[in-house]
């Protein structure tokens, strides 16, 4: 089942990957490995994600599944010296997608196999987000200025 679930995310690798990078530098730390509550929440804004007419997927139900992701208890080596207590890593990140998929449709009943929930989530919210969400509409603008800046300069 595992290996089924991974293949389902490995079908949107380079866009995880990129949506993963794209949404760590936006933030206000100073890590750019990592991505805070803040950028993820837009991330769920952008793609569409949160129902607030769903008690298992509404805003403060994805909050406690980024703080469950984000949780390090077991986690004894450098690992846990390098991650930070409010931001996702890129393999909690991959982890993410996962605890989402069964809590919008899982544990609301919609239905009943991970691996369909899965594909599901992927499909028809993260694939879809090309990175149009105002984030990037904000870097495209910061972008367009600097390099005005440049040319007056």
């Amino acid at each position: 089942m595992l290996n089924h679930i991974l293949d389902e995310l490995m079908a949107h690798r380079a866009h995880i990957y990129n949506t993963f990078d794209f949404y760590a530098v936006m933030g206000s730390g100073s890590d750019i490995t990592q991505i805070q509550l803040n950028q993820f929440t837009d991330l769920l804004d952008d793609c569409g994600i949160p129902d607030k007419n769903s008690v298992t997927c509404n805003r403060a139900a994805l909050d406690r599944v980024f703080i469950a992701t984000n949780r390090e208890d077991d986690q004894d080596d450098a690992t846990a010296e390098a991650n930070d207590d409010s931001s996702l890593m890129r393999f909690e990140f991959i982890e993410i997608f996962i605890r989402i998929s069964i809590a919008k449709y899982i544990e609301s009943g919609e239905m009943t196999d991970v691996i369909v929930a899965v594909r599901k989530l992927m499909a028809e919210h993260f694939a879809p987000n090309k990175g149009e969400g105002e984030l990037n509409k904000i870097c495209k603008i910061r972008y367009l200025l600097n390099s005005c800046t440049v040319f007056v300069e």
